[in-house]
């Protein structure tokens, strides 16, 4: 489409006049006429009713009034990339994602990533499953990374790249063995720290479902915005919270991360990469190649005084089966 169309199409529309608009664009009235005519006949839809003396927007004017500006600003940052490349300036990737506690099991596709392409910047930016999937069909990020979620999925290319079981985060003072997997069930009456439901939805619905197929309802006793955030609360004797099983690596004192005993398929985070249906520019499909090739499984195994984690290399299309 002929940005200047476009342009002109928005001008007319903030307007509802055409001869105030062809002022405005330094052009006749017809010409102006013409020219809408023909963005009409591009879309398929009627753009302005003509048929009262004052024109207005059809529905179909007025969806595209509202796209219109985002349009024009991804025409822009598509010239302003060609053109920080045609000079040797670094190139950027823009990624979603949508959980802080992530970091230490995707790091290694984006090492691997960055070692390889050291001409690309990776902008990363913390967002909602819902956000990262509106700003891929609108073209403002180039990847998401998010757990399992409802969120709409249209136009859009889902990749398992991780699975790791949830392990419970204790007070230290709570009386556990520590050399067994325990049961969750044993903490139905504690209070529970859980992921918020608007900020980690994923994360959120998976810990209810691992209460759930335990038998009982957690009593929440607050909605944690980060993982240090929960840590901390876990240490003041809070309550109890559910964390990736990679938090066995850390040992942090009045904390004690122990992994569930019977574990759930509610008992799993799976991580995806998401990118929108389309052609790929080649640094993305780079980016989406080093990410899958460190796909991995993570196991809880028995260690000296306690458990650890284990991290296995797998492949996509083994985490999609199981």
């Amino acid at each position: 489409m002929d940005t200047n169309l476009l342009r002109a199409f928005i001008v007319v529309a903030q307007n509802l006049n055409f001869t105030r608009a062809a002022e405005q664009l330094g052009t006749t009235q017809p010409l102006l006429s013409r020219a809408m005519k023909r963005l009409e006949d591009i879309i398929g839809e009627e753009l302005f009713d003509r048929q009262k003396r004052q024109i207005s927007l059809t529905p179909s004017g007025a969806t595209l009034l509202e796209e219109a500006p985002a349009i024009l600003d991804r025409e822009g940052f598509a010239l302003r990339r060609a053109q920080m490349a045609g000079r040797g300036a670094p190139q950027t990737l823009r990624i979603g994602y949508g959980n802080t506690m992530w970091a230490q099991m995707l790091y290694r596709g984006i090492r691997a990533f960055r070692a390889v392409h050291p001409e690309f910047h990776l902008d990363f930016r913390l967002m909602a499953p819902a956000e990262q999937a509106e700003a891929l069909r609108c073209g403002e990020i180039d990847a998401g990374i998010m757990g399992t979620s409802k969120c709409d999925r249209r136009d859009l290319v889902w990749r398992v790249i991780g699975r790791e079981p949830y392990i419970l985060a204790l007070p230290s003072d709570w009386p556990v063995l520590k050399d067994e997997p325990v049961d969750l069930a044993m903490f139905r009456d504690q209070p529970f720290l859980l992921a918020d439901p608007i900020r980690a939805p994923d994360v959120h619905a998976a810990c209810l479902a691992c209460c759930k197929a335990a038998g009982f309802e957690p009593r929440i006793v607050k909605f944690i915005q980060d993982p240090a955030e929960l840590r901390f609360l876990v240490a003041a004797g809070m309550g109890a919270g559910f964390v990736f099983a990679s938090g066995l690596q850390t040992r942090l004192e009045g904390i004690v991360f122990m992994p569930m005993s019977a574990l759930q398929p509610e008992s799993y985070m799976e991580m995806h990469l998401i990118w929108r249906d389309r052609l790929l520019p080649a640094g993305l499909r780079a980016f989406i190649d080093c990410m899958s090739a460190e796909t991995f499984i993570t196991e809880i195994v028995k260690s000296e005084g306690g458990f650890a984690v284990d991290w296995r290399r797998t492949s996509s299309e083994s985490l999609a089966s199981v």
